[in-house]
């Protein structure tokens, strides 16, 4: 989470160079990273234009000042990175991307000299999981000769997956029935799938949802139609999913849309019933309903959810579980014995140090 840590010295250190960069009199402008050139290639492609390497980028760099104009962020010398991410918020989303992706190349030139400088800290760190447990009391370590400071482990065990009652909890009110385009016909829905094929005996469950929500008349809809992705083991992946891809390997077995349609009809149902104290809409709720409606569902996200229970891979699943480990207290004293014994582990992605 450090590199997305934008509201840091750093982000204020990037966000000042790249208005410098961009910001100029009249036409002139400059490149405001060393690697930008692909973020501006990337922005004059989709629009379809045939234009010289160099002519294309200058007029990205136009396109991104005259966007800072329309946002009111010509004159800004704040280097608020929430403001600045505030007002660009209200521009075309080709614009945002382009001003933002600008932006981060900027704020990882700033990171690289920093880090090249030894001025470069870390502020947060990233630690996925859905259920933190720790194990055990905290264990010494070592004990510093000269200042008695002691440098304590803490064990704890990462849990990241999900289980239907907390899936249910990113399915969202139900949005107003749009008319697709034939652009849109594509996109695949927000729903729960079921893998075409089966691995290892096992057919494998997800939970996607669109990342974007078409609009009417919306010129800079999303064409890939990303599609962020929840499994009962894995959690939330970081990586999305195009519909093609979800699509070509997955099928539909329940839609958000069904789902609220099921809620309708139960609403509808429990009108006149007083015994009812839980609202529809509330995830227990929507528990009931794809249990009744839907019991293969149901029944295979709680059998994947649950079989993969364990720190070790079993019955073709990525487990659940992982162990971590939290030193503090004095550290630098001990550093090289971490190190050397971090590097013992067998597997690469183990052998992993981080001090923050």
């Amino acid at each position: 989470l450090a590199e997305f840590h934008l509201d840091s010295v750093w982000g204020r250190r990037a966000l000042k160079r790249f208005y410098g960069a961009v910001v100029q009199k009249d036409e002139d402008v400059v490149f405001p990273a060393r690697h930008c050139q692909p973020v501006l290639d990337e922005f004059i492609k989709s629009h379809g234009v045939k234009l010289s390497v160099e002519k294309g980028r200058h007029i990205a760099l136009l396109t991104a000042k005259r966007a800072l104009e329309e946002a009111d962020l010509v004159n800004d010398r704040s280097a608020s990175v929430k403001h600045f991410l505030n007002r660009i918020a209200g521009l075309k989303v080709a614009h945002q991307n382009l001003i933002f992706h600008l932006f981060l190349s900027t704020l990882a030139d700033i990171t690289a000299e920093a880090k090249a400088t030894g001025e470069y800290e870390a502020t947060v760190e990233d630690v996925k999981a859905t259920c933190v447990e720790k194990v055990c009391n905290n264990e010494l370590l070592a004990t510093d000769p000269n200042s008695g400071a002691k440098t304590l482990l803490c064990r704890l065990v990462l849990d990241r997956g999900v289980s239907l009652s907390h899936v249910l909890n990113d399915v969202g009110p139900e949005t107003e029935s749009l008319p697709l385009l034939s652009r849109r016909d594509v996109v695949a829905l927000s729903g729960f799938y079921l893998a075409k094929q089966k691995f290892a005996s096992r057919r494998f469950i997800l939970f996607a949802k669109r990342k974007v929500e078409p609009q009417v008349d919306d010129e800079d809809y999303d064409p890939r139609g990303l599609m962020v992705i929840t499994r009962p083991n894995t959690g939330r992946s970081p990586c999305e999913m195009t519909s093609a891809d979800l699509l070509l390997r997955y099928k539909l077995i329940l839609s958000v849309k069904d789902l609220h349609n099921f809620r309708k009809q139960q609403q509808n149902e429990s009108e006149n019933d007083d015994t009812s104290t839980i609202p529809p809409s509330k995830p227990r709720s929507l528990l009931r309903l794809i249990q009744k409606h839907k019991p293969k569902l149901a029944t295979e996200w709680t059998s994947a959810y649950e079989d993969s229970n364990s720190l070790v891979y079993t019955n073709s699943l990525a487990p659940r579980k992982s162990h971590f480990g939290l030193i503090s207290g004095a550290i630098l004293h001990v550093l090289p014995t971490l190190e050397r014994a971090v590097a013992h582990y067998p597997l690469k992605k183990d052998r992993l140090l981080k001090v923050t």
